[in-house]
Parts: structure tokens; sequence; C-alpha cells
């Protein structure tokens, strides 16, 4: 799912960036692609936020509050602080 055609196939589906290097990236993208390849460091995924389990647990917990629509957009932000 994250090589060849489907991870091109995602992708453009979704407007997100490409796993593989030699990907098709969407056009909506393009900009990003120069900055994304010329970077030096490349941060983990999530930033390493699923690392510590206060963070994940926080993320969950709001998340839940979002999708059931206990809250809204600003007080998941403001939940997330």
């Amino acid at each position: 799912m994250t090589t060849g055609e489907w991870d091109v196939a995602l992708a453009q589906e979704t407007i997100g960036i490409p796993v593989a290097y030699d990907s098709r990236w969407p056009d909506q993208l393009l900009g990003a692609q120069v900055v994304v390849e010329n970077t030096t460091r490349r941060l983990p995924w999530a930033v390493g936020m699923e690392d510590n389990p206060e963070i994940n647990a926080r993320i969950t917990h709001n998340f839940a509050r979002l999708i059931r629509g206990d809250i809204n957009a600003q007080q998941f932000a403001d939940a997330m602080r």
C-alpha cells in the first residue's frame, strides 16, 4: 500500500504526500514537494507523539469527544494545550 501504484493512488485520492521517493505527488502539493525533497532531517511519524503515553491518551480521549460531537474543533484544540 505504500509503494508503486497504490502509493500514487493513495496520494492522489487523499491529496497526501506519497511514501515512496519516486511516486508522483498530487498537483496541489508540488510546491511542498520541493521543500520536502530539500530537507536534511526528517521527523518520525507524528513527530513521535505516539511514544508519549500521556499525549497519546489525551489525543485518543479528545478525538473521540470530537467525533461524537461532544466538542467542536476549537474545544479540541483548547483541550490539547
